[in-house]
């Protein structure tokens, strides 16, 4: 690996001791290959552009005008063939370098995922062109992709004093305090970035996604709202995550609302049976029976965990049906996520028969799982002294 970097930094040293050639002619002929291919471009044809440059560089050997490999190139990049454009870059760059070309490999490499091949590309054109904002946007990506924040993070202020207020920038910067686990600073940057450009719904998913991180039900509510006005639709998944949000702080009614929508925007029976969990969860607060023939609708075997299990304890419960209820807290108490809390249901429930032999059992087991619970202490002693 040692080795490489040696190579690859030499490599990157040696391509960018720019020389200060004459732009080699280019002839009549050319040219009109270039206009030709151009007026296929403008068209959006640029599969058709890219085949009159070849069709041209067939008789005359693939030895083309720099002009036309850099054009070529581009046309590569506009129809992601990466590795195709970085070949035509390249030997545009061998027979007449420039900081566009030069660029346009680097950012080839970017795109190919060659992030330290392309960090040195930029590095070793930063010293021809050291004020170069496109070269340190390059050389701030491949920091990035190569999750080196702090780097990032640094590079991206200094561009920032230079370019404020440039959107692509104060994205990133989000993404970089996003990624070190800075949410509100993130949260900070979408909000300001969101205030400078209301059209862009990715603005808004951003702010959403950082509202659920932070614990803000009321925020999400406000940009799932924004961007269903804006699109008329909010994709399965943050409708579901607003909605547990709700569910955690209890917010039932507004819950619901939420898996109603996920609900319409999801496909597949099991996504479906797994929301109507949520659902029922969200109804048990105000609608018993309907929560119960929500339960009763889940088809799908995979979904029947433990918060399923749970849920339908509580309904029996409700109904009074202890023995029912035993049976399903015991089996949601096979699921570690719902173990603690069916645990205490079931405990609750055999006081109330008064089976002191099975709370004793349940308090046992729960003192291994809480062990400095002083509750459960205090309820050990009593029933010892009631033996």
């Amino acid at each position: 690996m040692l080795n490489k970097k040696i190579i690859l930094t030499s490599l990157g040293l040696f391509l960018f001791i720019f020389c200060l050639a004459e732009v080699p002619k280019i002839s009549e002929k050319e040219y009109k290959v270039r206009l030709e291919a151009e007026s296929l471009q403008k068209k959006g044809d640029y599969e058709g552009a890219v085949l009159i440059i070849d069709e041209w560089a067939k008789k005359k050997k693939n030895d083309l005008h720099p002009n036309l490999y850099e054009y070529r190139g581009s046309m590569y990049a506009q129809l992601k063939k990466y590795k195709k454009a970085r070949s035509d870059y390249f030997k545009a760059y061998q027979l007449y370098p420039t900081i566009h070309n030069v660029t346009s490999l680097g950012l080839c490499h970017l795109n190919l995922k060659d992030y330290f091949v392309a960090e040195n590309v930029f590095r070793g054109a930063m010293i021809n062109y050291p004020e170069s904002q496109n070269l340190k946007k390059g050389l701030l990506q491949c920091l990035f992709h190569q999750n080196r924040m702090v780097e990032a993070l640094s590079l991206v202020k200094s561009l920032l004093i230079e370019e404020e207020g440039d959107v692509e920038l104060l994205e990133l910067l989000g993404q970089i305090h996003w990624q070190m686990g800075k949410h509100e600073l993130a949260f900070e940057n979408y909000q300001f970035i969101y205030l400078m450009n209301k059209a862009n719904v990715n603005h808004l998913y951003a702010l959403l996604d950082l509202s659920l991180l932070l614990k803000l039900p009321g925020q999400a509510i406000v940009y799932g709202e924004k961007i269903i006005k804006k699109i008329n639709k909010i994709d399965s998944l943050r409708a579901e995550n607003i909605a547990l949000s709700f569910i955690n702080n209890k917010t039932f009614d507004k819950a619901e609302a939420w898996i109603k929508i996920s609900i319409k925007n999801v496909k597949g029976i099991e996504k479906k049976d797994h929301l109507l969990i949520y659902l029922a969860e969200a109804l048990m607060s105000s609608n018993i029976e309907e929560a119960k023939k929500t339960l009763d609708g889940i088809v799908d075997p995979k979904v029947k965990t433990g918060r399923y299990y749970f849920l339908l304890g509580r309904i029996c419960e409700s109904d009074n049906k202890i023995s029912k209820s035993v049976a399903y807290f015991l089996e949601a108490k096979s699921y570690e996520a719902y173990r603690n809390a069916s645990l205490w249901k079931l405990y609750s429930l055999y006081q109330s028969k008064n089976d002191v032999g099975n709370c004793v059992k349940v308090l046992s087991e729960l003192k291994r799982l809480e062990p400095v619970n002083k509750t459960i202490k205090k309820l050990m002693i009593y029933y010892s002294a009631k033996k």
